[in-house]
């Protein structure tokens, strides 16, 4: 039986990993609820076993988060022992403790797929604070100690293990799995062909001067913007945006029921975060493959592995974070060859290749040998 560990609503990420493993084996799920995100759209399986904790907790800072952490660990750990499970998959520092501690505690031999779709600040940047460099070096001995016992390290992007995890863990247990989104969630997309340009942001809304940087720059060329998603940034976002006709916040979605309606909505997809944090330089989101697949272009940060993939396809455009100069520039370009396709048929044979069935092909036998 396998065992999801998730310490927040499962994302449309998760939520194919939960749809994939209910085609192999008995599955159940654990996940938080911090009282951020709602949990009323998601659908799961009918045979998925499934386990909400409701533990209200800050959303930004894991230091403030600490007693509803360990509040929630304990509850799981409970369900965990109850279910008896002969592999769990986890993601985030904190559950792969959770994980290792009820391996070592109960003493039994389970495996461990640990997933990493991004990594906290602090573990890849230097920071001159005391009190930063004392949590770098807990999360990474906490990374070392908890990842002894990993038997499966799912990346979305292969540099998380370059740059960090092959310290710990062999190439050989590394399974790559691109963040690519089922063709048939986008069987309803239909692209955008007239109107006003509209530049889309969909995701976590985070990277406030990056996303101020987007609307300031479609003021100036007068570009629409549609921003869908949730986030901490999301009231201030709504603040920076009051009076302006041009933007439109959409706010939180749900991702099998909007997301393809989202992207025919827009014209291209604005990708473009701070790279100063180490883990944007490494990162590959969802926008790139959902963008390929709808055969509409990006724009991206520049001097990152994002940006090198994007530039090499020739599926989009990528500029410094900071150089709003730029970002008009490229805008008002887009905005001229549009009409063109210039990038349709690279994002097609982009997309081609990481068709979602091919890549997911390796996780498949490790959840059927669980």
């Amino acid at each position: 039986m396998l065992l999801f560990l998730i310490p927040y609503v499962p994302i449309p990420r998760m939520m194919k990993r939960i749809i994939l493993a209910s085609h192999t084996c008995n599955t159940v799920v654990i996940y938080w609820n911090r009282g951020t995100d709602s949990d009323e759209g998601l659908s799961f399986p009918c045979n998925v076993k499934v386990f909400p904790i409701y533990e209200k907790a800050n959303e930004g800072n894991p230091i403030k988060r600490l007693k509803a952490t360990m509040k929630f660990c304990m509850k799981a750990y409970k369900i965990i022992k109850v279910e008896k499970p002969s592999c769990i998959h986890t993601t985030k520092t904190d559950m792969l403790i959770l994980a290792w501690l009820y391996l070592k505690i109960q003493k039994l031999k389970i495996k461990i797929i640990y997933e990493v779709s991004d990594m906290h600040k602090l573990a890849l940047n230097n920071s001159k604070k005391i009190k930063d460099s004392i949590i770098k070096k807990l999360i990474g001995l906490s990374e070392q100690i908890g990842c002894t016992n990993v038997d499966h390290l799912v990346v979305t992007s292969e540099g998380f293990w370059e740059e960090y995890y092959r310290n710990w863990i062999s190439k050989d247990k590394m399974i790559f799995i691109p963040n690519t989104p089922e063709q048939s969630i986008f069987s309803n997309y239909k692209k955008k062909t007239e109107g006003k340009m509209v530049v889309g942001f969909i995701g976590k809304i985070r990277y406030l001067e990056q996303l101020k940087m987007l609307i300031d720059a479609a003021k100036i060329t007068d570009v629409g913007v549609l921003i869908a998603g949730n986030g901490i940034g999301l009231n201030e976002i709504k603040k920076y945006t009051e009076g302006m006709d041009n933007v439109e916040i959409y706010g939180a979605y749900n991702y099998n029921k909007d997301i393809a309606n989202l992207y025919s909505r827009v014209d291209c997809i604005y990708s473009v975060y701070d790279t100063k944090l180490r883990n944007v330089q490494i990162a590959l989101p969802n926008r790139l493959y959902e963008a390929a697949l709808c055969q509409i272009p990006l724009i991206v940060s520049k001097d990152t592995k994002l940006s090198s993939i994007v530039e090499t396809e020739g599926i989009g455009v990528s500029i410094k974070d900071n150089d709003l100069e730029s970002l008009v520039q490229t805008l008002l370009e887009l905005k001229t060859n549009l009409d063109a396709n210039l990038y349709s048929d690279n994002c097609k044979n982009f997309s081609l290749k990481y068709d979602y069935e091919l890549v997911t092909k390796k996780l498949k036998e490790v959840y059927h040998n669980c």
